[in-house]
C-alpha cells in the first residue's frame, strides 16, 4: 500500500510524493527524484531535520544529539530515519532550491596559507560550477588517504576554507606540509540546511575558532541590510584570524580569548550587553520549554531565553556557568514593589580570580543586591520555581505570588521585568 507524502519547503513550494511503507521520508523522495538535504544518513547529524505537521509515523533510530526528546514530542524528525505509518505532511527549513542534490567533483588546490597559529585558509577551483549558500559546507577528499573532511565555505561566492591544524590530523598533515597549489582534490557540495536566510531584524552571529569561517560568509552576504553582531572566541590571541574581514564586515564585533592575562569578565560583560541589544524582551513570546533555536529564530524572548542563550555562548568559550532561578525587586513608578515582576533568571560565569560572577543579560546588569538567588542549576529544568505530579482526573489551579521588600540599600532602577 503506497502513502502521500506532502512535502512544503521555506520558500513556499510544495511537492506531493508518494512512498511506500518500508521507505524512510529521505528514500521516497529520492526515488522521485527530490534530494532532501542529508548528510550522514544514520540519525546522528540532524542535517535532515525537518517537522511532520500531519499524520502518524514512526521516528525510527535518533540519536538524543540530533534529536531530543523534546524536539521529537513537537514534531520535529530526521527524515532519514522517519518512516510513515499513513499519509503524512512535512515541512522543511530551507528553499526547494536546495533539493537539486550535491555536484561531485574534482578541484586544483590555487591558494594555502597559514593565516593563525594553528589556522590555515586554502581555496579551490572546482571543475564544475558548485553552486552554495554561505553558511553550507562541502566535502573535501584527502590526497593519497583515501578519506573526506567537511569544511564550511568561508566566502559567499568561492570555493574558500579554513581549517584547524590538529595534531596527526589527516587533512591538517597535508595542510601543513604536502599541499601545493595545482594539487587536485576531491570535491563534493554543498550540504547542510545552515545558511543566511533574508534578515528581518538584526542578526547576532556567534563562533569560535575555525567556526568563524561560515560566519564570514554570511557577513559578506548581508551585504548590511540589517545590523549585525559578531561574537569571536579563541583559545588565544594567536588563534584568532580573519579580524581585518571582520572589520570590514560592518557588524559591531566582540572578541573574547581564554589565556593568563586576559579579561575574561570584560568578555562576558560585552556579551551581555550584545545579547541585551539583540534581543526584545516580550512576556509570552516563548515558553519554559522553548529551545534556544526558538529566541534565535525570534529575536525576542523572556529572561530564560536570554540566560540560555548566554550560557550556550559562555560554555563554547570554555567559561563554566550555570543558571540562576530566583527574584528581581522591581518598583513601579511610584516606588512601590511588583509583585508580578518579581520572578527572574540570570546566569553565572566562574571567572579566574572572582569566583561565580552573576550576569542579568535581561536587563545587562552585574547581578547587584536587587537579585535574590533561590538555586542553580545547569538549566531551567534542574531549578524550575515549581514541580509536581498530577495524579487522577480534575481541573487544578496554582497560584504563586512572591512578595519583596526592601530593606535596606539602593536599587538600580526599574530594570527590564523578567519572568521565569
Amino acid at each position: 500500500m503506497s502513502l502521500r507524502l506532502c512535502l512544503a519547503f521555506e520558500d513556499g513550494t510544495e511537492r506531493e510524493i508518494v512512498g511506500q511503507p518500508w521507505q524512510t521520508v529521505f528514500q521516497a523522495a529520492q526515488a522521485q527524484g527530490i534530494e532532501l538535504a542529508t548528510d550522514c544518513r544514520e540519525g546522528a547529524c540532524a542535517t535532515c531535520k525537518a517537522r511532520c505537521t500531519e499524520g502518524e509515523y514512526d521516528v525510527g533510530d535518533a540519536s538524543p544529539e540530533a534529536l531530543t526528546a523534546e524536539e521529537e514530542a513537537a514534531g520535529l524528525v530526521l527524515t532519514c530515519q522517519m518512516r510513515p505509518l499513513g499519509d503524512c505532511a512535512l515541512r522543511f527549513p530551507y528553499p526547494f532550491s536546495l533539493t537539486g542534490g550535491a555536484v561531485a567533483t574534482q578541484a586544483v588546490l590555487t591558494a594555502v596559507e597559514r593565516v593563525a597559529e594553528d589556522t590555515v585558509r586554502f581555496e579551490l577551483a572546482p571543475d564544475r560550477e558548485l553552486p552554495f549558500l554561505p553558511g553550507q559546507y562541502a566535502r573535501i577528499g584527502v590526497p593519497g588517504a583515501g578519506a573526506e573532511r567537511a569544511f564550511s565555505f568561508s566566502r559567499r561566492d568561492r570555493a574558500e576554507f579554513h581549517a584547524r591544524l590538529l595534531p596527526d590530523g589527516l587533512m591538517s598533515n597535508y595542510l601543513a606540509a604536502r599541499a601545493r597549489p595545482g594539487d587536485r582534490l576531491d570535491l563534493s557540495g554543498p550540504y547542510g540546511g545552515f545558511f543566511l536566510r533574508e534578515p528581518v531584524r538584526p542578526v547576532l552571529m556567534v563562533a569560535g575558532g575555525t567556526g568563524l569561517a561560515p560566519i564570514l560568509a554570511m557577513l559578506e552576504a548581508l551585504e548590511g541590510r540589517q545590523p549585525a553582531a559578531v561574537l569571536f572566541g579563541a583559545a588565544s590571541a594567536g588563534r584568532l584570524f580573519a579580524l581585518d574581514r571582520l572589520a570590514a564586515g560592518g557588524a559591531r564585533v566582540s572578541i573574547a580569548v581564554e589565556e593568563p592575562g586576559g579579561d575574561p569578565l570584560s568578555a562576558l560583560k560585552a556579551l551581555s550587553t550584545t545579547l541585551y541589544e539583540s534581543f526584545e524582551y516580550m512576556p509570552g513570546s516563548t515558553s519554559a520549554i522553548s529551545p534556544i533555536e526558538e529566541i534565535l529564530r525570534r529575536g525576542k524572548g523572556v529572561c530564560q531565553d536570554h540566560a540560555r542563550v548566554m550560557i550556550a555562548i559562555a560554555r563554547g568559550w570554555g567559561t563554566p556557568a550555570r543558571y540562576v532561578s530566583g527574584y528581581l525587586y522591581v518598583e513601579d513608578d511610584t516606588g512601590h514593589p511588583i509583585p508580578s515582576a518579581a520572578g527572574h533568571a540570570w546566569v553565572e560565569c566562574l571567572v579566574p580570580g572572582l569566583g561565580w560572577v552573576g550576569l542579568d543579560p535581561t536587563n545587562n546588569w552585574i547581578v547587584g543586591n536587587q537579585h535574590v538567588r533561590v538555586a542553580v542549576g545547569r538549566d531551567y529544568g534542574d531549578v524550575s520555581p515549581t514541580r509536581g505530579i498530577m495524579v487522577g482526573a480534575g481541573d487544578t489551579r496554582l497560584e504563586v505570588e512572591v512578595r519583596m521588600e526592601l530593606i535596606n540599600g539602593p536599587t538600580k532602577g526599574n530594570p527590564v521585568q523578567g519572568q521565569p
